[in-house]
């Protein structure tokens, strides 16, 4: 028998250039004052001596600690006051004026000539009108499983998992791509709310030839709504424009006319039949080549 009588999941939402997550106050157990909030902030890419205000958000006008798991930032509040935010620290802010926006930019590591901030560069996040792609956590885990297991994402997919603990196997391939520079994918959210809908992005990433594998799958809920024809080609761009990509291929199951007919729309080109390349359930199966190509002004 567990000993957890709660769970407590974030509350995510947009308050500017990034997101937060509320874990505190949660309404299933409020009470009155005093308030403790916890907020789960970003990530967010920036470039040295760029910066940006955060939108009104329910904690201005209390004192806040700030704990910074990687990387430095500057903070500046509406009332011109300015900390430091370092990583491992327990940093104090001091209140803003009530409804005011505040203003974050990165601060350079004084003993390195590089920035030092979570996934500046590495990791950026893609936004379109009503996605946001952001780096995948360890939190996605059981996201990551229901589609993961379920029969409609995987009838034509590569993997399936039968278990949470099985699905780890992909949380630790998601993470191989970026370490050993194969690849990069991205959680796929709403941007309204920051729920999570599915997963895409890159691999089998090659510098040399300037090519890459794409790849995304949606939550059956989500499927008929548009969003795999707003993500890929937002994905596709961020490969030619900052992976310096000149080709990019996808690889569907012969019997996967969906698909097909997608990529078909979003200006892939079909290349040919790889007829019985692949073993899947004691079956061989066929792929079709797509590839799209850098557009050269």
């Amino acid at each position: 028998m567990s000993n957890i009588s709660l769970i407590i999941e974030e509350r995510a939402a947009p308050i500017g250039q990034f997101m937060v997550g509320r874990l505190l106050p949660f309404r299933q157990k409020r009470m009155v004052g005093p308030f403790i909030y916890m907020d789960r902030m970003g990530p967010v890419s920036m470039t040295e001596n760029e910066n940006f205000d955060v939108l009104p958000h329910p904690h201005i006008g209390l004192s806040t600690l700030t704990y910074l798991f990687e990387g430095s930032i500057m903070h500046r509040d509406t009332m011109g006051n300015k900390t430091e935010i370092r990583p491992g620290e327990v940093n104090r802010m001091m209140p803003a004026n009530s409804g005011e926006k505040q203003n974050l930019c990165p601060y350079p590591n004084p003993k390195s000539k590089t920035l030092n901030y979570n996934m500046m560069e590495k990791k950026p996040e893609i936004r379109t009108k009503r996605l946001l792609m952001r780096k995948i956590r360890d939190y996605d885990l059981d996201h990551v499983f229901s589609g993961l297991s379920h029969p409609d994402v995987t009838k034509y997919y590569g993997v399936r998992f039968e278990s949470i603990e099985a699905t780890r196997e992909q949380m630790s391939w998601f993470a191989h791509l970026e370490k050993d520079g194969t690849g990069i994918w991205w959680a796929i959210c709403l941007a309204e709310n920051g729920q999570f809908i599915g997963a895409g992005g890159f691999n089998n990433l090659s510098k040399q030839h300037r090519k890459a594998e794409v790849g995304l799958w949606l939550l059956p809920e989500y499927w008929g709504k548009g969003y795999m024809q707003e993500a890929m080609p937002a994905i596709c761009e961020y490969g030619f424009s900052r992976l310096n990509l000149h080709r990019i291929e996808g690889f569907v199951e012969t019997e996967n006319s969906a698909s097909k007919k997608a990529l078909d729309k979003m200006g892939f080109t079909h290349e040919g039949t790889m007829k019985d390349c692949e073993m899947k359930d004691g079956k061989f199966i066929s792929l079709d080549v797509y590839a799209i190509f850098e557009q050269k002004p």
